[in-house]
C-alpha cells in the first residue's frame, strides 16, 4: 500500500484499488500546516481514469479563494458559490470522460474560522467531530458527533429569496465547535475498516500528528481493493498528550471482595474437615456382629453421667443403640429450619431501615440470655457423642445460613446496581444528547433532554453514602449543563447607587431612566425622585392637576418619561419645569392593562376586550381610535405587558413572548423559554435601536434577556442576595441596568 501523507491528511492506495482519492488542507497563505480550507474527494472509479482527481481539488481550492477575495461575501456564500462552480465543472468531466456518472463522484469541502465551521458534503464522505466535555470535577469525556448528519440551517446569512434560502440551508452546515476538539473528514472505508472507537482512542491519547501516524500504518495493513483518505485537524490551542485514564477501586469493591474471600475461606476447606472428621465424632458400631462377653463392659464401669439404675438399662441401651441419634436428627432439622428461615423473615421485614437494625439489637438484647441458658441446660442433658455431633451440626447450620444471607444480599445488591446503572446510563444519555443540541444551537431540543434527565434523577435512590455522591455529581452535571443552556448570569454583588430604606421612596413603585437621569416614582403619592450623586435620590417638587395616580412608567419616541394615569389620560413627566402633564386619549378602553408609543403613536393593551387599541396624536391628545390585532386571539386574555420597535411585542403569563407583524401572530418567531423561570412574568421592554427584549421574573428575581431577530436567550441576570425586585430600567447608550428593590436602587453593567 502506497501512502500519500502531509500533516494534516493521509492517502492511503495500491495500484490494485478500484477507487481514487484526493485531498487539500490549506491555511491562509496557502501552507499544508492546518487552518482555514479543506476538500476531500473521492471517485468511484480506478485512478487511471480518474487522473483530475488531484487538479479537481485544487480547482475547489482555487475557486473558494476567488469567491472569497469578492467584497462582502461571507463564509457561507463563499461556499455556496464554489459549490455552483464545482457542479457545473462535474457536469463538464462527466461528458467528457463518459466513465463516470454524477452518482461516483463523492466530496466534502469546508471552512474554519476561529471554532467555527461551516462545510458542505456529497455522497458518502463523512464528517466527525471529537468533541471533548469537562465535567464537574474536572474529569473529561469524549464523544464522536457526525456532523454531515445533522443538517442545520446557517441562522446567521442575510435574508434572500425563499429558494435561495432554501437551497443553501439544504446544502450547509455551519456550527461552533469546543477549543479542544478534533475534526475529522474521512472516506466512509476508514470508519468501515478501522472503526470510530479506535480512531477516538488514537486521537484522545496522542497528539493530531502521533495519531496519525498510527493510523496510517493500521491502515496499510489492511487488505482489498480500496483507498483510504482522511483529514484531520485538532482545534485546541496546542496539541498535547492526554493522560491516559486510570481505573480507581471503591471502598464498595474492597468490602465485596473481602467479603466473597471470606466466605470461600470459610465454606471450602471448613466443609472438608467437617465431613471428614465426622466419622470420628460418631461412635463405631459394627450392626452386623453382637460383641462378646468380655468386650461389654458393666454398668458401674460406664461413666457417672451415663449410669442409669436397673430399670433403666434396656432405655439406655436402646437409647445407645439408636434413638439419641433419631431425636438428635429431628431437632437438628428443626433448629435448621429455625436458623435458616428466621434470619431472612427479618431481613425481608426490616430491610435496611435504621429503625429496624434497632429493634432487631433490642430484641436479641432482651432475649439473647435466657435462650443461651435454655439450650445450655439441653445441651448438657445429652450424651457426650451428642453433644459432639449437635455442635457440628450448628456449626454446618451457621456456615450454610451465612452463605444464604451473602447469597441474598449479593443478589439484592446486584439487582439494586443494574438498576441504578440503567437510571445512570439513560440521565448520561440524555445530557450528551443535549450538550450536542447545545453546540448546534438547538435550545428546544436541550430544554426537553435537560427536564427529562431531571426526572429520571428524581427517581435515583439514596439509601447509602455511594449512591448519594453517585446522584450529587449527576445533578451538579445536569446543573452545569441547565446553567450553560440559560445563559445565567449571577450578581452577587451590584453596587449600590441609593439606600432608600428612610426615604419615603421606600418600596417604590419603579424606576425608569429619562434623558440620561434616573428617576423613581410613587404611585401611592404621585411623587418623583431623581438619583444625583452626592445626595442618592431626592424629591422633585413636581406639580399636577387632576390626573390621579400614575404607574407604569415608559419612554417615548424622544426618551420622555411618560405615565398611565387612573383618569385615562397620558401623563408627561417634564424633569426641567417639574410639571405633570395629562394627555387626554379619545374614546378609551374601560380598563387599560398596558400602554406603549412608537413612532407618534399610542398603543393601548386592554386585556378585558382582547386587543391592542392605536391612537394618533394631535393637538396635544390621542385620537382616531382604530383596532390593530386582526381576528380573534384567545391569548390576549392573559397578557401582561407589551414591547413596540415597528413590531409589537406581547407578554402573555403561561405563554411566553409573542410577536405580532401588521395586526396577526408571527408563526414563524418564538421566544425561548427558560427552563426555572416561572410562569408570571412582567414588565416586557425594548426600543426601536436596542437588540434585545427584556423582562422581569419577581419570583426568582431575574432579569430575561432575548436576541430579537432569533428569539434565543441571550443573558439572564440573577440577583440571588436582593429580598425582591420592584422594577428595571435600561440605559441601552451607557450599557447600564438599574435595578430597584425594596430598600436600594441597584446598578450593574451589561454583559457583551
Amino acid at each position: 500500500m502506497a501512502t500519500i501523507r502531509t500533516r494534516n491528511f493521509i492517502k492511503v492506495t495500491s495500484t490494485s484499488a478500484l477507487d481514487t482519492v484526493a485531498g487539500r488542507f490549506m491555511t491562509a497563505d496557502n501552507r499544508d500546516a492546518g487552518g482555514s480550507f479543506f476538500v476531500l474527494l473521492k471517485i468511484d472509479d480506478i485512478e487511471a481514469l480518474a487522473p483530475w482527481a488531484d487538479s479537481f481539488a485544487s480547482f475547489v481550492v482555487a475557486s473558494f479563494e476567488e469567491v472569497r477575495q469578492e467584497a462582502n461575501v461571507t463564509t457561507e456564500k463563499a461556499l455556496a458559490l464554489t459549490r455552483q462552480r464545482i457542479t457545473k465543472k462535474l457536469r463538464q468531466l462527466i461528458s467528457e470522460t463518459k466513465t463516470i456518472s454524477s452518482n461516483d463522484v463523492h466530496y466534502c469541502f469546508g471552512a474554519i474560522e476561529g471554532l467555527t465551521i461551516t462545510l458542505t458534503s456529497l455522497g458518502s464522505i463523512r464528517a466527525y467531530l471529537l468533541h471533548e466535555s469537562v465535567l464537574s470535577r474536572g474529569s473529561k469525556r469524549y464523544r464522536w458527533l457526525e456532523i454531515t448528519a445533522t443538517p442545520l440551517a446557517d441562522r446567521r446569512r442575510q435574508k434572500k429569496s425563499a429558494e435561495a434560502t432554501a437551497e443553501q440551508a439544504s446544502s450547509l452546515i455551519t456550527g461552533t465547535a469546543g477549543e479542544n476538539d478534533t475534526l475529522i473528514v474521512t472516506t466512509e472505508s476508514v470508519v468501515d475498516a478501522v472503526g470510530l472507537n479506535r480512531i477516538e482512542k488514537l486521537l484522545s491519547d496522542n497528539p493530531v500528528d502521533g495519531a496519525q501516524a498510527v493510523l496510517e500504518r493500521n491502515l496499510q495493513k489492511l487488505p482489498g481493493r480500496l483507498s483510504f483518505g482522511t483529514l484531520t485537524v485538532s482545534l485546541r490551542p496546542r496539541e498535547y498528550a492526554r493522560p491516559r485514564k486510570s481505573e480507581s477501586v471503591t471502598s464498595s469493591m474492597q468490602h465485596l471482595l473481602h467479603s466473597q474471600t471470606e466466605t470461600n475461606s470459610l465454606l471450602i476447606p471448613a466443609k472438608k474437615a467437617l465431613t471428614k472428621g465426622l466419622g470420628t465424632l460418631l461412635p463405631q458400631r459394627n450392626v452386623n456382629s453382637q460383641p462378646s462377653g468380655s468386650q461389654r463392659q458393666p454398668v458401674s464401669a460406664q461413666p457417672s453421667h451415663t449410669r442409669l439404675s436397673d430399670t433403666q438399662q434396656p432405655a439406655s441401651t436402646a437409647r445407645a443403640a439408636g434413638a439419641t441419634v433419631g431425636e438428635l436428627l429431628g431437632r437438628g432439622g428443626r433448629l435448621i429450619v429455625a436458623v435458616v428461615i428466621s434470619p431472612l423473615r427479618f431481613i425481608r421485614f426490616l430491610g435496611e431501615r435504621p429503625s429496624g437494625r434497632r429493634r432487631l439489637r433490642q430484641i436479641v438484647g432482651e432475649h439473647l440470655q435466657t435462650f443461651v441458658a435454655n439450650r445450655t441446660q439441653k445441651i448438657e442433658a445429652l450424651p457426650r457423642s451428642s453433644q459432639r455431633l449437635f455442635i457440628a451440626t450448628l456449626l454446618f447450620a451457621y456456615l450454610f445460613t451465612q452463605t444464604l444471607v451473602y447469597l441474598a444480599d449479593r443478589q439484592v445488591r446486584e439487582e439494586q446496581i443494574t438498576a441504578n446503572n440503567q437510571i445512570i446510563s439513560a440521565i448520561q444519555e440524555r445530557l450528551d444528547k443535549a450538550e450536542t443540541s447545545i453546540v448546534f444551537g438547538n435550545d428546544d431540543e436541550t430544554a426537553k433532554l435537560i427536564s427529562e434527565a431531571t426526572g429520571l434523577l428524581a427517581t435515583f435512590p439514596q439509601s447509602n453514602k455511594s449512591q448519594r455522591d453517585q446522584k450529587q455529581l449527576l445533578q451538579q452535571s445536569v446543573n452545569d449543563l441547565r446553567d450553560h443552556l440559560e445563559k445565567m448570569v449571577t450578581v452577587d454583588n451590584p453596587q449600590t447607587l441609593a439606600d432608600l430604606s428612610t426615604s419615603s421612596f421606600a418600596n417604590a413603585s419603579g424606576v425608569i431612566a429619562s434623558n440620561g437621569k434616573v428617576l423613581v416614582y410613587q404611585t401611592a403619592t404621585n411623587s418623583f425622585g431623581e438619583l444625583t450623586e452626592q445626595k442618592g435620590v431626592t424629591d422633585l417638587p413636581v406639580t399636577s392637576v387632576n390626573i390621579g395616580k400614575v404607574s407604569h412608567g415608559k419612554l417615548d419616541d424622544n426618551g420622555s418619561a411618560m405615565f398611565l394615569a387612573t383618569t385615562g389620560e397620558i401623563a408627561t413627566l417634564s424633569v426641567a419645569a417639574n410639571t405633570l402633564t395629562a394627555l387626554p386619549i379619545d374614546n378609551p378602553p374601560l380598563s387599560t392593562t398596558d400602554f406603549a408609543l412608537y413612532n407618534g403613536r399610542l398603543y393601548l393593551l386592554s386585556v378585558n376586550d382582547g386587543q391592542i387599541y392605536r391612537y394618533q396624536k394631535a393637538a396635544g391628545s390621542y385620537g382616531r381610535r382604530a383596532p390593530w390585532i386582526n381576528g380573534n386571539v384567545p391569548e390576549l386574555a392573559s397578557a401582561d405587558s407589551i414591547a413596540i420597535d415597528g413590531n409589537v411585542y406581547v407578554l402573555i403569563n403561561g405563554v411566553g413572548v409573542q410577536k405580532f407583524f401588521n395586526g396577526s401572530v408571527d408563526a414563524s418567531w418564538h421566544a425561548a423559554k427558560p427552563l426555572t423561570a416561572s410562569d408570571t412574568l412582567t414588565n416586557l421592554t425594548t426600543t426601536a435601536t436596542d437588540k434585545h427584549l427584556y423582562a422581569l421574573d419577581a419570583a426568582t428575581k431575574r432579569i430575561i434577556v432575548w436576541d430579537k431577530e432569533t428569539g434565543q436567550l441571550v443573558h439572564q441576570y440573577s440577583f440571588p442576595n436582593a429580598d425582591s425586585i420592584l422594577g428595571y430600567a435600561l440605559d441601552s447608550q451607557e450599557k447600564y441596568l438599574y435595578v430597584l428593590t425594596p430598600d436600594r436602587l441597584l446598578e450593574t453593567a451589561f454583559v457583551e
